[in-house]
């Protein structure tokens, strides 16, 4: 008898023991959730909070390139945090593609004359053409060698991000480079996502 209840309070430990293991288990599996859930929401906050539309005078000067940048829009009632996953996955193949048309930190340079004349170096070719930024501030237009594009500008701190809708913008591409490319790759992760209904991507710029 005695026996048995040696071995029924060893069980009973036992398994108080295991349960108290999956319940620290859990509870720090939930707090790195939390912790993680956290962060991202930091980063889609300031990622939306950073970003105010450019007026006409804001986008004037010369401007170099430094990081692509990609936006994203999607479903009614998808959270920030599932956009900024998915821009996270969307990064590498859209800069890799961009580094096939020798787009990269150091390679790209726009200036924006007050007479409405751009100038650019992309890839080592020169390009040139006439662009517009509406009054209210955002709406941006481009017009280079027969082909016009709209996007948007915003500033993010002092850096002007100029967006366009992914499609559009390998079309400029090809033309501003004289390289053949596609962005295939970055739309089809994309449509595996059935959250998204629409791909912006651009550059943000570094005043000189």
């Amino acid at each position: 008898m005695r026996k048995l209840l040696l071995f029924a309070m060893m069980l009973t430990l036992g398994l108080g023991s295991a349960s108290a293991q999956i319940n620290i288990g859990n509870k720090i599996a939930n707090a790195g959730k939390k912790a993680a859930d956290k962060a991202a929401q930091k980063a889609a906050d300031k990622m939306a909070a950073q970003r105010t539309a450019a007026k006409p005078a804001d986008v004037v000067g010369t401007w170099k390139y430094e990081d692509a940048v990609i936006d994203l829009s999607g479903n009614t009632g998808v959270d920030d945090l599932a956009m900024v996953a998915a821009t996270k996955k969307l990064n590498k193949p859209l800069n890799k593609q961009l580094e096939t048309w020798g787009i990269k930190e150091g390679s790209v340079q726009f200036t924006f004359n007050d007479d409405k004349t751009f100038s650019a170096v992309i890839a080592d070719k020169e390009i040139s053409g006439t662009y517009s930024v509406s009054e209210s501030g955002k709406l941006l237009k481009l017009t280079c060698q027969g082909v016009t594009i709209d996007g948007t500008a915003e500033l993010e701190d002092d850096d002007l991000v100029i967006l366009f809708d992914i499609t559009k913008l390998e079309s400029f591409l090809i033309t501003a480079t004289g390289k053949t490319g596609s962005f295939s790759a970055v739309t089809k992760v994309a449509s595996a996502l059935s959250h998204i209904d629409q791909i912006n991507a651009g550059f943000k710029l570094d005043k000189e």
